[in-house]
């Protein structure tokens, strides 16, 4: 009988710690994306299947997207500049392509009690944030657009390792970049104009869907 509690509780220590391993992993995995660095990448184009992504809705957000798989989700609070006592919330959604590139949504939400004051000072802040992740990071091009009529700037940076497209939109007081990060080896335009052509912001529709 005694035998048999410690097999027990030796198999609920040995779960514990493959749990453990797994939220760390996946927390590592997320904080390491803040870089916009891919880690375990081919190096030769892999064909990617935009038809099987899947869709994936955010009640907090307030947007609808297509990804290769569902995405890991992380939020956090970030002071706003020369604003004393006022935090924004910083949403993450990332989610990895078979070659090892990425795809991201990364959400600023401003509390109701903070208007943005400048939209372009705001979204070319944000371009800098992630320009500034790395000290390697060249921005290469960046140019005024819109997005579904509301204002928005197309970016591109990159470093030896990679290169980045990306587009900041701003709208409902939140800004919304979608970034797309790959090897330069096997960087493929398709799967950026996939994802933002699939892209929605569900503050256009009256029952926004639930996450």
């Amino acid at each position: 009988m005694e035998s048999k509690r410690l097999r027990v509780l030796g198999i609920g220590i040995v779960i514990f710690l493959l749990l453990f391993m797994l939220l760390y992993i996946g927390k590592y995995q997320l904080e390491d994306s803040y870089k916009l660095l891919p880690g375990d990448v081919e190096t030769e184009k892999i064909e990617q299947d935009t038809g099987a992504w899947r869709e994936f809705n955010s009640r907090i957000s307030h947007f609808r997207a297509y990804f290769p798989t569902m995405p890991t989700q992380d939020t956090t609070r970030i002071a706003i500049p020369d604003e004393e006592d006022k935090e924004a919330a910083l949403d993450i959604y990332l989610s990895n392509l078979p070659d090892g590139s990425f795809l991201m949504v990364r959400v600023i939400r401003y509390p109701e009690d903070y208007k943005v004051k400048d939209v372009e000072e705001a979204l070319r802040k944000t371009m800098g944030d992630l320009v500034n992740l790395d000290e390697r990071n060249i921005l290469r091009d960046v140019h005024d657009t819109t997005f579904h009529e509301r204002q928005a700037i197309d970016f591109s940076i990159e470093n030896p390792d990679t290169r980045i497209e990306a587009t900041s939109i701003y709208s409902n007081n939140s800004i919304y970049t979608l970034i797309y990060a790959a090897r330069p080896q096997v960087y493929e335009p398709a799967v950026l104009e996939h994802f933002k052509e699939r892209f929605v912001l569900t503050t256009d529709f009256d029952s926004p869907p639930t996450l």
